[in-house]
């Protein structure tokens, strides 16, 4: 059992302490070691200054240690001159400095923000963007769209592409997008799932977008799954590792009959697991804390117990108790783990932002011990974001470095991104 008195903050005084008896949380600060500011989401055009929506778009970490790539929809709020971009950049590995943000226009229009409802991921050096888009081939109509990009080890673009079906697809709330990929780079197919229904029946669709490095973007799946009703849900697992391609996680949707089913996603594949209506009725939920493992299996932590799914997908409850799951249902937006839950380089570990102002804490669930849970570190927000509560909207974080030496923080809001990368507090 972790002995939260002997964490950060959690003394017996009360958690005081720091430059004239302040509390910790008010002097606790990251080291800055470089900064990039105001990066304007078009680098060719300041004027765009308006985009969609913070939540809509932020960087997303990527498998060549340093990379960092992202989808953005800037425009001019006076003529409407728009964008979509695709930006990407690389922080040096051994100083932590970071490096010119490259961009690249996917289509330029006069319609003002694309974006609407978003769904975005990354996997291996490639990033995925599904929604209700404005796009090349409806125009100013908005339909179930997929923008996909890829970067180069060096941070430099590779290509970009996009493709419209199905547009009758109709995405729920913003959220991440669980995402696998057969391949970091090229050679490598990004494999995309995310919640939504067919807007000519009403019903939830099963949907599979791809993009193949360097080539082209569509849809492998779209398939009716005969539901009573449009409401679904699914929420991607947090990465085992910067490198992971195959994260995984969960579905959620009403059969005919009206019973609910859950469904694991798992492999390179983005395939989905035999749908279990005994866990789908008790364990009922839009969004749960959930982590890929080292030993290929999938844990989600809901608040009447864990469920494990298995390396192909099949899903089955942990009998036994496991010791501070609780610990897990702390983590905050867990719809968004693969931007803000950052794996570190020890296995199953990952540092991850904790709801009720308690800034960050590095967890790690024993995968030998009927997955205990264990805090091993714990450091608050205020003094290096500003915010008691770690910011997630528009917000990406990642470890840099062989050994974790740097914590990087990325904040997109108005058509600008801000770039800190900060020593590591959490370096073991």
């Amino acid at each position: 059992m972790t002995n939260l008195s002997s964490l950060t903050g959690f003394s017996s005084g009360g958690g005081s302490g720091g430059s004239g008896g302040l509390p910790v949380m008010l002097t606790q600060a990251m080291t800055l070691v470089d900064s990039s500011l105001n990066n304007w989401s078009d680098p060719s055009d300041s004027n765009k200054t308006s985009q969609s929506s913070t939540t809509y778009q932020s960087y997303h970490p990527l498998s060549t240690d340093g990379c960092f790539a992202g989808f953005f929809d800037p425009y001019n709020p006076s003529s409407n001159s728009s964008s979509v971009r695709y930006n990407s950049f690389k922080i040096n590995t051994s100083n932590g400095q970071i490096g010119t943000i490259n961009s690249s226009e996917a289509w330029g229009h006069n319609n003002g923000d694309a974006f609407s409802t978003c769904h975005h991921g990354a996997v291996g050096m490639m990033v995925m963007n599904c929604g209700h888009h404005q796009n090349p081939s409806y125009g100013s109509t908005r339909k179930g769209f997929v923008w996909a990009g890829g970067s180069n080890n060096d941070g430099t673009v590779n290509s970009t592409s996009y493709n419209e079906g199905p547009w009758e697809n109709w995405p729920h709330s913003n959220g991440g997008l669980i995402v696998s990929a057969t391949g970091a780079g090229s050679g490598g197919t990004m494999y995309g799932r995310r919640s939504g229904y067919n807007q000519n029946s009403g019903q939830y669709a099963h949907n599979n977008h791809y993009f193949t490095f360097g080539s082209s973007a569509g849809r492998q799946e779209w398939a009716g799954s005969s539901s009573n009703t449009s409401t679904n849900y699914a929420w991607p697992c947090a990465k085992q590792s910067k490198d992971d391609l195959t994260p995984g996680g969960m579905i959620m949707f009403y059969d005919a009959s009206g019973t609910q089913h859950a469904s694991c996603i798992y492999g390179s594949g983005g395939d989905r697991g035999g749908h279990n209506s005994t866990i789908g009725v008790k364990y009922w939920s839009s969004q749960e804390p959930c982590f890929h493992l080292s030993n290929g299996e999938y844990l989600f932590s809901f608040s009447k117990g864990v469920v494990i799914g298995n390396s192909s997908g099949t899903l089955s409850e942990v009998s036994t108790p496991v010791e501070n799951a609780s610990y897990l249902r702390m983590i905050q937006n867990p719809d968004r783990l693969q931007q803000s839950c950052v794996p570190c380089k020890e296995a199953d570990t990952w540092i991850a932002p904790v709801s009720n102002n308690l800034g960050w804490m590095k967890i790690h669930i024993d995968v030998n011990d009927n997955y205990k849970v264990s805090i091993l570190q714990h450091y608050y927000s205020f003094g290096t974001t500003g915010s008691t509560s770690v910011p997630v909207g528009g917000s990406c974080y990642g470890l840099v470095g062989t050994n974790d030496e740097y914590f990087v923080r990325i904040q997109t809001e108005g058509c600008q991104s801000n770039i800190w990368v900060f020593n590591n507090p959490f370096t073991s």
